[in-house]
């Protein structure tokens, strides 16, 4: 099998260098396309939620909205940390990932 496909790269040499040429070409294109950052950022991706109930005390906010809130989100695909707060009339949920 390797023998036949040396062989037939031997007897067809014009097309094989085309093929390599063009692979080389397109290599080269992607490298000098490719961005370059003198500091690229290493950062948690971070998602914010917030939710508003005016009037409520941060206990009833805990309750109703927060604990449901962190029930929904649990299972999030590539969530590595999930912290929360209770605030008087507001909700914060922080999705790390």
């Amino acid at each position: 099998m390797l023998q036949k496909l040396i062989r037939a790269c031997v007897q067809q040499r014009l097309p094989v260098l085309a093929v390599v040429i063009g692979i080389a070409a397109f290599g080269v294109s992607a490298y000098l396309d490719t961005a370059i950052e003198a500091f690229p950022d290493v950062t948690n991706m971070q998602v914010n939620v917030i939710a508003q109930m005016p009037g409520q005390a941060p206990e009833e906010i805990e309750r109703q909205v927060t604990i449901p809130l962190e029930r929904a989100l649990n299972g999030t695909p590539g969530m590595i940390q999930m912290r929360s707060e209770s605030l008087f009339g507001l909700a914060l949920v922080w999705l790390t990932f």
